[in-house]
């Protein structure tokens, strides 16, 4: 398998480039896999925008090229307890709505157009996920409503939306105020294909952080009463 493409400036990420999540989400469709699917993915450089790129699917690995440069890759990852272990438990509708008015990352965004965290984005065009910290929580728990009916076509969500809203959520959870940085590795776990017309619960959490440019948190999708249908651990490298 392979296709040409062009990501369009929709779906930026930082202004020099797409999405990561999106681009991940690029990666996991190639791989072709049936519900559930579980994969991780290689952010090996920036993603551009609006320039040809190539994605192909070989011995079992998807790769998005451009020209000879290898851009993102994807493939199957066995472990899925490891993607799945500690994850915490859903909170109320009414919690992630309150979580959502209390958040503060937009003032230090450094991405403000950003496809899935961007606050000047219109919530009608991309996913606008304002997470905010959950009332009574000491554990760093963020989180926010997700609602894709207001801005995607369809009846079903694509696993390139689920990976792309894995993404940010997770980031914000580990980020320090001033901090910028890019996901570089993401390993997911989506369990089942959404309805376009239900609102979802995203939460996020810090997993680890140290004296080096890693940090690891992670990212969930819930359904309204509870089930857990995504799961993302992420890996971010901070940049000047």
């Amino acid at each position: 398998m392979s296709e040409q493409l062009i990501i369009d400036k929709k779906y930026q990420g930082p202004p020099f480039g797409a999405n990561g999540g999106y681009a991940i989400g690029l990666a996991v469709e190639a791989l072709e896999k049936p519900y559930p699917v579980t994969a991780q993915v290689n952010l090996f450089k920036p993603i551009p925008m609006e320039v040809p790129l190539t994605l192909e699917l070989k011995d079992g690995k998807s790769s998005l090229m451009q020209d000879d440069t290898l851009i993102v890759q994807g493939e199957e990852f066995d472990d899925t307890d490891a993607v799945l272990a500690d994850v915490p438990g859903p909170v109320t509708f009414d919690e992630a709505l309150a979580a959502e008015k209390a958040v503060v990352f937009p003032a230090y965004n450094p991405f403000r157009e950003c496809y899935i965290c961007g606050d000047k984005r219109d919530p009608h065009d991309a996913p606008h996920l304002m997470t905010g910290p959950v009332a009574g929580r000491d554990d760093g728990l963020i989180a926010c409503v997700w609602r894709p009916h207001l801005y995607l076509e369809g009846d079903k969500i694509s696993q390139r939306e689920m990976a792309a809203v894995l993404d940010c959520p997770s980031a914000w959870a580990i980020f320090e105020p001033g901090e910028k940085a890019l996901i570089a590795n993401q390993k997911l776990v989506l369990k089942r294909e959404l309805d376009k017309n239900e609102d979802y619960i995203v939460v996020a959490w810090p997993i680890k952080r140290d004296e080096s440019r890693k940090m690891l948190s992670g990212a969930a999708i819930y359904s309204r009463d509870g089930e857990l249908l995504g799961v993302s651990k992420c890996l971010w490298i901070k940049i000047d």
